[in-house]
């Protein structure tokens, strides 16, 4: 089985010309069979052999009816035609086959007695449609006859009619456009599947982490809007991969300060800074609160993977400003206080806002 685009495409052009040189073949048989062509050519070829018969009859003395029947059955069986001798009565004299003698004409239904051209058909109900050719008997001694020379229509033969004169060149041109067709279809399939081999050329660097590879826009315009989607979602995924960057910058960040204040207000308990009960106390309430802020926000990593699908909300409240800043200031102090530093705050309550406290 072809697995490539290449092979299918090619497949698929060589198969629409075979499917149109088919419907080619069985309109040109569906044409020969109703028109005049096929009876034509039958025609033809009778007149062909009446002229040389009755030249043959012209070139000696005049015959007997016997000897004008024999002379008959030598032409019908030397040219594979069938040949009838009617009388003035339309009675069957003679016939090649020996199967109409005696029977009228009439009985096969012709469709009038003779036309002026010497030719037509009539149906036998036993026997099916004939083409015929009919001549006078020339000669001196002879009751008034007319010989028929006949060709059977049957389909079969029609068939073999056209096998012989009209599906050879069907053939011939059905052989010359596939000649043709391939190196084209081969071209045509090579602009299709190129720049899909480049869009998966550009996916595999994706994948193997390249998050700048992108895709040409080339090709048909359905091969375009692939690689445009392609590329749309290229520049997501490197959004996705700066964003979680950022995301881990940005936890990095929110640890770094609470353990700056437990680490502080530790290190003051545990160095004797903070000596008397009030400073002691102070420094384990801001240790207890970073901790709980610290637990808070691991248990709010777990939920930022649900944000994208909308499924965790931000808990908006009004909340006045000053306290935050002061709690922060408060948790700030001691570092900036050992690095030679004053941190204050100057600020009117109230300074409302909507937000978060613990974002």
């Amino acid at each position: 089985m072809v697995r490539s685009l290449n092979g299918r495409l090619l497949l698929s052009y060589i198969a629409v010309v075979l499917v149109c040189l088919t419907l080619v073949g069985l309109g040109l048989l569906l044409v020969v069979w109703s028109s005049p062509l096929w009876t034509g050519a039958a025609y033809l070829r009778l007149e062909v052999v009446a002229r040389a018969t009755l030249a043959r009859v012209r070139a000696q003395p005049p015959p007997s009816p016997e000897g004008l029947y024999a002379l008959l059955a030598q032409t019908a069986q030397e040219h594979s035609v069938r040949v009838l001798v009617v009388d003035a009565e339309k009675v069957i004299r003679f016939d090649s086959e020996g199967a109409w003698e005696g029977k009228r004409l009439e009985e096969f239904a012709p469709p009038r007695p003779f036309p002026e051209s010497g030719r037509g058909t009539f149906v036998a109900p036993a026997d099916g449609r004939w083409a015929f050719v009919a001549r006078s008997v020339p000669g001196a001694g002879l009751p008034p006859l007319t010989v028929l020379f006949l060709s059977p229509q049957s389909r079969l033969l029609m068939l073999a009619w056209f096998a012989e004169n009209l599906l050879p060149p069907l053939v011939e041109a059905g052989l010359i456009a596939l000649v043709l067709s391939v190196p084209l279809a081969w071209l045509m399939a090579r602009s299709v599947a190129r720049p899909l081999e480049k869009v998966a050329a550009a996916a595999g660097a994706l994948a193997r982490g390249e998050l700048e590879q992108r895709a040409p826009v080339s090709g048909p315009q359905e091969v375009r809007d692939l690689a445009r989607a392609f590329n749309r979602m290229a520049d997501r995924v490197a959004a996705v991969q700066r964003a979680q960057r950022d995301l881990v910058a940005n936890i990095s960040h929110e640890l770094k300060t609470p353990l700056t204040s437990i680490q502080g207000f530790s290190q003051a308990i545990l160095d004797g800074t903070a000596t008397d009960p009030a400073a002691v106390g102070q420094a384990a309430r801001i240790i207890h609160e970073e901790a709980e802020r610290m637990r808070r926000l691991v248990d709010q990593l777990l939920s930022l993977a649900r944000f994208d699908a909308g499924q965790v909300e931000m808990r908006r409240q009004p909340l006045d400003l000053v306290p935050l800043l002061g709690q922060c200031v408060e948790r700030a102090a001691l570092r900036a206080e050992e690095t030679g530093n004053d941190l204050s705050l100057f600020a009117q309550s109230p300074l409302p806002v909507v937000g978060d406290p613990d974002w």
